[in-house]
């Protein structure tokens, strides 16, 4: 007595047949440099955007408003009420402490773009999110040189007392705050404008 076959897969009985058959879906095969623009796809499973987007807000309030505040409020009152050499510091006491802080800030907006950027997918992301990023690193490059160069030239030149060096220190700086200052409103102008 027979034993009655099993039903076979299409691809089974293609191969019992003898006819040859191929992968209706096959594996591209990745590039090296497509490995690491991997990650600028969107994920399955991401991090909600709401937080994300709440923390990058946050830091740009932080980082531009606290420029702002030292630019247009704390540098023209310190000129009217101290001298030189009280006024240089004081710049170094403020520096200490928002300088810090932004470092803060400037990590979680560049951490939060980042994971933004990559939910939406580098190719896929408005010409708006380019801007931004683009003058978000130089400003990073621009604060990066104000923190770990100029200001401990500054810091040194007032624990030595030599004031117009400090002075000068102090200038450099707040000319490469101005520039950050203005990079930061053309940023949020292009966040504002992409869609």
């Amino acid at each position: 007595m027979l034993k009655t076959p099993e039903r076979l897969s299409a691809s089974q009985a293609a191969t019992a047949c003898g006819v040859a058959t191929t992968d209706p879906t096959p594996r591209a095969s990745v590039h090296p440099l497509g490995r690491l623009l991997l990650p600028l796809q969107p994920a399955a499973t991401t991090m909600p955007r709401q937080p994300l987007i709440f923390l990058h807000l946050l830091a740009a309030i932080a980082w531009i408003g606290g420029m702002f505040f030292a630019y247009f409020c704390l540098r023209p009152a310190a000129t009217e009420a101290l001298d030189p050499p009280g006024r240089l510091r004081l710049w170094s006491a403020v520096f200490a402490r928002f300088l810090r802080y932004t470092a803060v800030a400037v990590a979680v907006l560049l951490a939060t773009g980042f994971a933004l950027l990559g939910q939406v997918g580098f190719r896929q992301a408005p010409l708006g999110w380019h801007v931004m990023m683009t003058l978000g690193l130089v400003m990073t490059a621009v604060f990066a040189c104000v923190y770990g160069v100029l200001y401990p030239q500054l810091r040194r030149h007032c624990a030595a007392s030599s004031w117009p060096a400090a002075a000068e220190t102090l200038n450099r700086i707040r000319r490469l705050v101005a520039v950050n200052l203005v990079l930061g409103v053309c940023a949020v102008a292009a966040a504002i404008t992409a869609r």
